[in-house]
């Protein structure tokens, strides 16, 4: 999921969507 992620919201949109499943 988080690759996922990095790849459809590059680095600008993977700050509170990692944040939150990070956390």
């Amino acid at each position: 999921m988080l690759k996922a992620f990095r790849s459809k919201k590059s680095r600008k949109g993977f700050t509170l969507i990692e944040l939150l499943v990070v956390i």
